[in-house]
């Protein structure tokens, strides 16, 4: 008779027991890998709507930049060039809007340059809501100008422009370090980049020499990249190439300072040659992130970082692959309160913008958020609103403004009234009294009589009283002494 033994193996795995200790294992397997496994794709949610034409014009629009403000509020400058009718001569306006609630305000063109062109606009916002802009187009002055409230839609809002370089240069840009100075970056023509700074309550100082480039090479078209950190710090990146195109680029560089501008760092490279750096972005924890691109017939889309001040950067890593990536219509970076970076970026041919986002470690597959528009999109900026709306602008063949809305799965970020401006009290001007020496005749008084003497009237009274008792005394003294000497 054959021997009916049960396998072990089956025997142990019909127990419950055992069956329930093995379950047990790996629900606590699942959740310790978990993390791990988020980490490589920890990405919000983005809802894009349709993108809307904000503006256009018959001019030649150009240089569109956004800002968001704590009140929740977007900024959006713009350049327009006009051709005079006998194409000599040209000028130029920088145009302004506000969205509000969700509201855009009418363009005004609030600032003005009779004579040449102000490319390359760049602005910040202080704590107040005040707004700084500086702008200048190759071989142009650079000029400056703010408001002083954080009210800037009009023209009567903004001070009255000057130039901060009375000679050409090749695009500025701008800063505000939290003691309040504003500090000032710009390319000169003949391959310098110079620093300027105005501190708080006092007037612009000198410029100051951040580097000057080989024989032979200029900053690149837009000028150098500026970002002032939270401790103060200042950092400058720029792409550079052979006079007089500047294109293409023979490569990029950056450089920090921590004193102002005082010193600065020795250059490192940051990017290949025929790549061009469009945004730097510093983070609250100091880490530095750059965005570059290459130029057509190169491609690709790149983005590295450095925690150490720029003196080490991470490895390039791709946002969008050489074949995906050409052209250099710009890209620009929004990083939100979570850590997570927001790249967009002109792909195939600047036909289309491409949007895609960071979670610290990896960058997820982009996805096309302007739609199936036709034209050439240039110069795109990005903002972050209330910690979880994306809105993104940028031109279009150069005759038109447009933006998309992104919202994003977070929770959002309640808005925060700017801090009121300070109070200041005007010093009085000290006054020089001079004392009127001219004489005055004074009549003496007509005193009545049977009345008192008014206290003046009876000064002078006294006065002649006793003047008339020392004559009397003296005439008396002098006949006594004559007296006694006739008698001996």
């Amino acid at each position: 008779m054959k021997s009916c033994r049960k396998n072990p193996i089956v025997h142990l795995f019909n127990h419950w027991r055992l069956a329930l200790l093995v379950f047990l294992l790996s629900c606590l397997l699942w959740v310790a890998l978990r993390p791990a496994v988020a980490q490589t794709g920890d990405y919000d949610s983005v809802t894009w709507q349709e993108p809307v034409k904000l503006y256009t014009s018959d001019a030649s629009v150009e240089f569109p930049i956004i800002l968001a403000d704590d009140a929740g509020r977007l900024h959006l400058f713009w350049n327009e060039v006009v051709m005079s009718t006998d194409g000599l001569s040209q000028s130029a306006r920088l145009f302004y809007m506000l969205q509000e609630n969700g509201t855009w305000s009418e363009p005004v063109d609030v600032l003005l340059r009779g004579d040449g062109r102000m490319d390359f606009p760049r602005s910040v916002i202080d704590k107040y809501g005040r707004l700084y802009v500086v702008y200048g187009g190759a071989q142009e002055p650079l000029g400056f100008s703010q408001t002083d409230s954080a009210d800037a839609g009009s023209a009567q809002a903004w001070d009255k422009a000057t130039n901060l370089t009375d000679f050409g240069q090749l695009g500025g840009n701008i800063g505000l370090a939290p003691d309040g100075s504003v500090h000032v970056v710009y390319a000169g023509l003949s391959g310098d980049i110079q620093h300027i700074m105005r501190p708080l309550d006092e007037p612009w100082g000198d410029s100051q020499s951040v580097y000057t480039l080989p024989t032979g090479k200029a900053v690149s078209s837009d000028g150098p990249l500026f970002a002032v950190d939270n401790q103060g710090g200042l950092h400058v990146a720029w792409s550079e190439g052979k006079m007089p195109l500047r294109y293409p680029s023979t490569g990029s560089f950056y450089s920090y300072s921590a004193d102002d501008g005082e010193t600065w760092t020795q250059p490192i490279s940051i990017a290949p040659v025929d790549q061009q750096i469009f945004s730097l972005l510093v983070a609250e924890n100091g880490r530095i992130h750059l965005f570059y691109a290459g130029r057509v017939g190169v491609g690709g889309r790149y983005h590295r970082w450095s925690d150490d001040n720029g003196r080490s950067w991470s490895d390039p890593q791709a946002i969008a692959s050489p074949t995906e990536g050409t052209g250099l219509s710009g890209g620009d970076l929004a990083l939100d309160e979570r850590g997570k970076l927001h790249a967009v970026m002109g792909l195939d041919g600047d036909e289309i913008i491409g949007y895609s986002q960071w979670d610290g470690t990896l960058w997820n597959d982009w996805v096309n958020i302007s739609a199936d528009l036709p034209g050439i999109k240039e110069r795109m900026s990005v903002e972050l609103v209330a910690g979880n709306r994306l809105f993104v602008t940028w031109e279009s063949d150069h005759d038109s403004i447009w933006y998309v809305e992104g919202q994003l799965g977070s929770p959002p970020t309640p808005p925060q009234d700017f801090i009121p401006l300070p109070t200041v009290v005007p010093k009085p001007e000290p006054t020089a009294v001079l004392a009127d020496l001219t004489p005055v005749a004074t009549d003496l008084p007509d005193i009545p009589r049977g009345q008192p003497a008014t206290t003046s009237q009876r000064t002078v009274i006294e006065a002649l009283g006793i003047g008339f008792l020392a004559v009397t005394g003296l005439v008396g003294m002098v006949f006594v002494v004559q007296e006694r000497k006739r008698r001996f």
